[in-house]
């Protein structure tokens, strides 16, 4: 599962590669698009002229996600309605329409100030504490707060979203790894655990039921 290549390393899962991928990139940078199998086959791109083309050549590239089991059950939730970034023109041409409205550069270049105060802010508090943690502290929590305020939640509502999710995904409570095995069966309740890894069934496919248990009685046997 991951894109181990005789001068190119690129694996998401390796807690070495997490903490420190950036000399990785460098062959991404400086050669060709990487073919690797994360599941899927995926192209990465490294190169900026590479990634234009990618999202401008129509012709060439979709962003309509590929027909595979486990990516359609993620997609389920949509129950087939067409969705932004995986879509290709004429469908995301209107559906980035009905939202651009609230993206005008007007729009945006008045909320300038505002995001320049919410950043500001955030640093001053990463100076008090001696520490910054650049993706926990900045990359995080700035669009949360951002968006949060787009749509009408107040700041210290959006903050304690954005804590709420980081508690509620470290705690292993609310976590659950499966070591699949043939014919096995998982039950984990979606309304309190998440379960983590879609790879722990890699490369077999997981089937996924949704359903609702009622009553307080524990079931008979039949």
């Amino acid at each position: 599962m991951s894109g181990e290549q005789p001068d190119f390393y690129f694996n998401p899962w390796d807690e070495a590669f997490k903490v420190n991928p950036y000399p990785h990139y460098k062959a991404l940078h400086s050669g060709p698009p990487r073919m690797i199998n994360l599941m899927a086959p995926i192209a990465l791109i490294g190169k900026y002229d590479d990634a234009i083309r990618v999202l401008t050549d129509h012709d060439t590239f979709t962003g309509v996600k590929p027909d595979i089991p486990w990516i359609n059950q993620q997609f389920e939730i949509f129950r087939g309605a067409p969705i932004l970034q995986n879509s290709d023109p004429p469908v995301h041409t209107r559906l980035r329409r009905v939202i651009s409205k609230a993206f005008t550069p007007r729009m945006i270049a008045s909320m300038e100030p505002h995001i320049q105060q919410v950043t500001d802010e955030l640093f001053d508090a990463a100076n008090a504490r001696g520490e910054l943690e650049v993706m926990a502290d900045i990359a995080n929590a700035l669009p949360v707060i951002v968006i949060a305020e787009i749509l009408g939640v107040p700041r210290d509502e959006s903050d304690g979203v954005l804590r709420y999710l980081y508690e509620h995904m470290e705690n292993p409570l609310f976590q659950c790894r499966f070591r699949w095995r043939p014919h096995s069966i998982a039950f984990w309740d979606n309304r309190t655990t998440h379960h983590r890894a879609l790879w722990d069934y890699y490369p077999n496919v997981r089937s996924g039921f949704r359903i609702q248990i009622q009553g307080t009685k524990p079931p008979v046997a039949a």
